[in-house]
């Protein structure tokens, strides 16, 4: 059984960037960049969640050339996949990761791990205004949880985005809100893929720090974001951010 066990929910259909997944960065598959971001940080398996769509071939055969473990499922049912792969994998807990969210902190998973090793909760979130930019926050869903919901009839939003039905049934559940130090929170910043301009930025960052030896941690993106605005303007205005 794993305790605990960071998952990516990838996919290659999104109508706004398709295959944004698989694009390039310096040679190497966003994805697989990712991935090694998190394998460096993390002491944890980690396991790649996607559809069993024929678009999606691309990405696992990718994932097999890099040795990435993956798990193929519904498109569309997003939570039935999540169950699915935790049956496969024996997933006690799942750290849910978005495949758009390349610059995701290993420490805002590591805060969230310990909170829930000191207090049990069947849902924890770091994804808010004071906690961790826009796309660089995970999510912990403890499994059995996330079955029962499963067993649930769900709306098309629920089943596709497995994060709702906890809001929406709020005393059913034990949850707890993840804040983020004060040197990390910054609800100007977003860091999620979906644009082109959003990857264009990410391929920004990635070329800075490259450039100045420098590791993209989420503490050194926050202080250059303070430093030059104008670096990260490229994005501006194309997403809302946290409505929390």
């Amino acid at each position: 059984m794993n305790k605990y066990c960071v998952v990516i929910q990838a996919r290659s259909s999104s109508q706004r960037l398709k295959n944004k997944v698989i694009k390039s960065i310096d040679g190497i598959p966003m994805i697989v960049r990712q991935y090694l971001r998190l394998k460096k940080n993390l002491n944890l398996p980690i396991i790649v969640a996607t559809s069993n769509n024929k678009a999606d071939d691309n990405l696992t055969n990718i994932l097999l050339k890099y040795d990435i473990q993956f798990f193929r499922g519904s498109l569309n049912n997003v939570i039935n996949r999540y169950v699915k792969c935790s049956e496969i994998f024996k997933i006690e807990n799942i750290i849910r990761v978005g495949g758009d969210d390349p610059l995701i902190d290993p420490n805002c998973i590591k805060k969230i791990i310990n909170s829930h090793r000191k207090k049990y909760a069947d849902f924890m979130y770091a994804s808010h205004k004071k906690g961790w930019p826009y796309g660089c926050a995970a999510e912990l869903i403890n499994t059995k949880t996330l079955k029962k919901i499963h067993k649930n009839k769900l709306t098309k939003t629920e089943k596709e985005h497995t994060i709702p039905y906890f809001f929406s049934h709020k005393k059913k559940f034990i949850i707890k809100k993840i804040y983020a130090p004060k040197n990390i929170v910054n609800y100007n910043l977003h860091l999620s893929v979906d644009y082109l301009e959003d990857f264009n930025l990410i391929k920004k960052i990635a070329k800075h720090f490259s450039k100045i030896k420098k590791d993209s941690s989420m503490l050194e993106i926050n202080k250059l974001y303070k430093k030059n605005k104008n670096f990260f303007k490229i994005n501006k205005g194309l997403h809302q951010g946290f409505d929390k």
